[in-house]
């Protein structure tokens, strides 16, 4: 039976730089531990914006993802300067629902 990592060995890595291959990005995380799985997409948010892109980087283990956010968060990673949270989902997988929003009087 295969384990899964989700929802905390995902980190979030914001500001990758334009050229930067997933491959690249892979082998500099791998320092840390093993990685499952390595994707770049553009910014949705930021779109048109040079070197904004992010990437989902997922960890074999929670602790392995926890010690390469808290040495590269803030550094630069391939040439920029990145920022690095936990994901909130696991790469690939739709986040649950959010909870329904109350109005009214409590």
């Amino acid at each position: 039976m295969a384990t899964t990592s989700f929802p905390y060995a995902t980190l979030c890595v914001q500001g990758i730089k334009d050229g930067v291959t997933s491959e690249a990005l892979e082998a500099q995380f791998e320092h840390y531990g093993r990685v499952r799985n390595c994707n770049i997409t553009q910014n949705k948010n930021m779109k048109g914006v040079p070197d904004t892109r992010i990437a989902l980087v997922e960890f074999a283990r929670r602790d392995d993802a926890r010690k390469a956010m808290q040495e590269l968060n803030g550094r630069n990673v391939q040439g920029k300067c990145v920022m690095i949270r936990f994901a909130r989902s696991s790469a690939g997988m739709r986040p649950a629902a959010a909870p329904a929003v109350r109005r009214g009087v409590p």
